[in-house]
């Protein structure tokens, strides 16, 4: 993803964990994969790790937690 800095201004990297072979927890993964991308695109780039569905409700709220950009279809994304 890195040679596509000079042709995009963003990037999001999605990642099935089920399927990605990865012994880490899946926000570890999330965050080691986080780093890596900030090396070439800084803070415009972001992993996303998909992971099976919440088992609780307060599992959903920690991923929820994690999003720091919001997007809506009628407006522009913003940062929390």
């Amino acid at each position: 993803m890195g040679v596509e800095r000079s042709r995009y201004s963003h990037a999001v990297m999605v990642l099935d964990y089920e399927g990605s072979g990865a012994a880490l927890p899946f926000d570890e993964l999330e965050s080691e994969v986080d780093t890596i991308l900030f090396v070439s695109w800084g803070s415009d780039a972001k992993a996303i790790v998909i992971t099976p569905a919440p088992r609780s409700s307060r599992h959903y709220e920690a991923l929820a937690g994690r999003l720091s950009v919001i997007c809506a279809p009628s407006a522009p994304c913003r940062r929390r």
